[in-house]
């Protein structure tokens, strides 16, 4: 309903304003383009690396974390770039997994931190006994 009102308006405004509507196909142009590519570069993408689902096709070789589709989730420190990468778009991304693997290793060194803070502060508090009163107080 609310896609439909605002088909209506958008109908309405392309009637009355010929640059907007220009404007709006220029970019649905552009971005059906985009998604295109995108789509197409996905196909060409699965078709090159498709053989590795394949069993047949993989019968002769080792199994290795490297080449098993199921395994791959076990390593983070796979590198995602390829030949055709930007080199500066691969050192960005080396250097944010870089960045990643130092904020995980200091969340490690803080959290044994606290946990040695906490058994401190445990060994410390001292044992208290209840006490009880009588009526007299």
């Amino acid at each position: 309903m609310a896609e439909a009102r605002a088909q209506k308006k958008l109908d309405l405004l392309m009637d009355q304003d010929a640059t907007v509507a220009q404007l709006y196909q220029e970019a649905y142009k552009d971005a059906k383009a985009e998604g295109e590519r995108e789509m197409d570069e996905l196909k060409a993408l699965h078709g090159r690396f498709d053989h590795y689902l394949d069993p047949a096709r993989m019968a002769g070789t080792l199994p290795t974390r490297w080449y098993d589709p199921q395994a791959l989730h076990d390593s983070e420190n796979i590198q995602y770039s390829t030949d055709f990468t930007d080199l500066e778009e691969d050192l960005m991304y080396k250097r944010y997994k870089m960045a990643q693997y130092e904020a995980r290793e200091d969340l490690k060194e803080y959290e044994a931190t606290i946990d040695g803070l906490h058994g401190e502060q445990e060994a410390a508090e001292p044992v208290l006994e209840e006490v009880k009163r009588d009526k007299d107080g």
